[in-house]
């Protein structure tokens, strides 16, 4: 998460007490295996989606094949029997039968 959005979350959370606050992880951003690992060791309410944004090839994956495969390494990983994983957003039909 960017520094912004660690403050905002932990704000949500600890000053207003807000212990039902969750994440959108978007799996096509390179870091965003570091951030489901954290979020998940701190249990935090994570939504995984592949992304939606025209984000530039130094920040996230610029093929949809590699977008998929992120995709489909954090569910894992979310659905592993270690992680505390919340919800998987999946918007591909040929995806459901990997």
């Amino acid at each position: 998460m960017s520094p912004v959005q660690r403050f905002t979350f932990d704000s949500l959370r600890h000053e207003y007490g807000l212990t039902n606050v969750g994440v959108v992880i978007q799996s096509y951003l390179y870091r965003s295996e570091a951030d489901v690992e954290s979020l998940l060791k701190e249990g935090t309410s994570i939504r995984l989606c592949k992304g939606a944004y025209a984000e530039p090839a130094d920040v996230a994956f610029p093929i949809k094949a590699d977008t998929d495969a992120a995709f489909l390494h954090l569910s894992r990983l979310m659905l592993s029997n270690e992680s505390l994983a919340r919800g998987v957003v999946r918007r591909l039909q040929p995806m459901m039968n990997v």
